[in-house]
């Protein structure tokens, strides 16, 4: 036993040291930090390898701030792949709001022109149709509650993704809280369990993983800055994630506002 027991720890100094050499040698890396090319990255890092927990009151912008996120970052790192999971909308208006980031057009405008087959052609479109082309052809990959309605199947999402490419990954679920995982009638409990499958994924696969959750208005007082303590299941989610970005529109509910990033502690930057 004495013997096995050397052997097995000689293999382990052995290996230890043969994943620092790699490191070292540059075989190996740390885990990368996604830039957003945005103010956000002065108050915090979308990392490979961890989860940046994104929540905020209904109708307050949650989607759109990801979507932006996700164009900025395309652009900033053409080798960046992106999974945008949308469970809230289907792909198509998720689709939508990405073209109103790349052309500065209304949604409402764009879902228009496209039904009515008006959209090619449009000045304001035909100018940027080449970066359209890019994010759809080449970075960015749609899917719905239809092809990912449980953690279960955006793993198998992510693990195809990884079998075709050695990119950059940020994977983006818009909103956990329709996943089937989440369904039960402890949502707390199913939260928890959806948290710790995200954050073996995007250790897994060395990916950036921001899901979604939305706050109700049991959570707390809708109408005033969401905190911390707003989320259901917060005791987990201080372990697990590495960021949280609450996100609050003001203008949901005062005719005046203004874009601002605040930082509300080192640990969990605020969105506003």
């Amino acid at each position: 036993l004495r013997t096995i027991c050397a052997e097995l720890a000689s293999q382990n100094e052995v290996s230890t040291w043969h994943e620092f050499m790699k490191l070292v040698n540059g075989e190996a890396r740390f885990p990368k930090i996604l830039k957003t090319g945005l103010r956000l990255d002065e108050f915090a890092d979308i990392e490979c390898g961890a989860l940046t927990f994104v929540s905020g009151w209904p109708s307050n912008g949650k989607s759109s701030v990801l979507q932006h996120l996700a164009v900025s970052m395309a652009r900033k790192n053409k080798d960046l792949k992106i999974l945008y999971v949308a469970t809230d909308d289907v792909p198509m208006k998720a689709m939508a709001g990405f073209i109103g980031i790349i052309t500065g057009m209304p949604k409402s405008d764009i879902k228009m022109m496209i039904e009515t087959k008006q959209f090619l052609g449009n000045p304001q479109a035909d100018v940027k149709l080449d970066e359209i082309q890019e994010l759809f052809s080449h970075q960015i990959i749609m899917r719905g509650l239809k092809e990912c309605s449980s953690t279960d199947k955006v793993k198998q999402e992510i693990a195809n993704i990884r079998k075709k490419h050695d990119r950059d990954l940020l994977v983006v679920v818009d909103a956990m809280n329709n996943l089937d995982d989440i369904k039960k009638d402890d949502q707390r409990v199913g939260i928890e369990n959806a948290i710790r499958n995200f954050k073996n994924m995007a250790v897994t696969y060395d990916a950036a993983l921001i899901p979604v959750s939305h706050l109700t208005k049991q959570d707390g007082k809708e109408g005033e800055r969401p905190r911390l303590k707003n989320l259901k299941g917060t005791s987990f989610i201080e372990y697990e994630a590495k960021t949280v970005l609450l996100v609050h529109m003001d203008a949901h509910y005062h005719k005046k506002t203004e874009l601002r990033w605040r930082c509300g502690s080192s640990m969990f930057p605020v969105v506003e």
